[in-house]
Formats: C-alpha cells, structure tokens, sequence
C-alpha cells in the first residue's frame, strides 16, 4: 500500500513522462547522478524493490549494513517496505518506527519527503496500536476459553452428583 501511495505521488509529480528508472528489465545502476532527494529516494526504493524480488534475504542485509554505515535512504527505504504487502519484512514495526523517528529528528530528510515519511509512521504507529489491541483480546479469548471449560467442568460434576442424588431417591423410594 505504500508503495503504491509513494508510486502515486512520484507519478503526480512527474506526470505521464517515461522514466527511465523504473525499468525493471535491466540490471538498475548502481550510480546515480545529482538530482533531487525526491528522486533519489525513488531511485533507491526502485532499487531496492527489484533486488528485494530476486533476492530477499541477500537484500535486507545489505540495505541494513548500508543504514549501519549512514546511508539514510537504505533505513528508509527499509522502513517504507514494512507493510508492504505479500512480501518478506526486513524490519518490524518497532524498528522501522524508530528508523523513521530518527531521521526524522536528525533532520537528514528533505522536507519534500518529510511528508510522506510522517505518514509512514502514523501508519505504522496505528498498526502497532492495533497489534497490541489484538493481542490483548487474544488473550482475554484465551481467559475465557479456560473460565468455559472450568465452568463445564463444574457443570458436569454438578450434573453427575444430581443423577446420583436421583438413582439414591428413586432406590429409597421404590
């Protein structure tokens, strides 16, 4: 979903014009001119993106030692990837939150992406929030799964004490 949001605003940006970075049938090169952080960062996650698809392991490791050196748009670039959908996480929510703050606070983003990295991290914020809710009622399901089957536990031995109440009436009687 990001990716798509993040796609939708470059293409808005840049209108309809071919860009040559988002050709994906050639190896993506390694060099990158002067140009804008904008585009920068499009390039690097358009890097990231096909070398994630070949090889996802290989991919996280290198981008997470690049972010370890300094290179901000690798920590960035890995943090956008986390709720990216149908895909292998190199980060989890916790770690990307903090990638994003970091940055944000050290003020190595360009305004021009602060937005969209400010919104990133609401999303994961939310997601995170929404997480620990899930958890928590997982675990009061759990809770009341046991005070059930305790309950019918006691039910059956109440029931059991009921029919032998009975058997001893109706031998007392007859």
């Amino acid at each position: 979903m990001k990716w798509f949001l993040f796609c939708y605003c470059v293409f808005s940006l840049f209108g309809c014009q071919y860009l040559p970075f988002f050709d994906v049938d050639k190896e993506p090169s390694p060099v990158m001119p002067e140009v804008n952080q904008l585009e920068q960062a499009v390039r690097y996650g358009t890097n990231f993106a096909y070398e994630h698809s070949k090889a996802s392991d290989e991919t996280c490791v290198k981008y997470k030692k690049l972010y370890e050196q300094g290179d901000w748009r690798a920590g960035w670039v890995l943090a956008l990837h986390v709720n990216e959908t149908h895909a292998q996480f190199c980060l989890n929510d916790k770690e990307a939150i903090l990638i994003l703050t970091r940055l944000e606070s050290e003020k190595k983003i360009n305004p021009e992406l602060i937005w969209l990295n400010q919104y990133h991290l609401r999303l994961l914020q939310a997601v995170q929030k929404k997480t620990r809710q899930i958890s928590q009622l997982q675990y009061s399901i759990r809770s009341i799964k046991q005070q059930v089957t305790e309950l019918e536990k006691k039910n059956k031995e109440q029931f059991e004490k009921l029919e032998a109440l009975k058997a001893i009436e109706t031998s007392i009687t007859n």
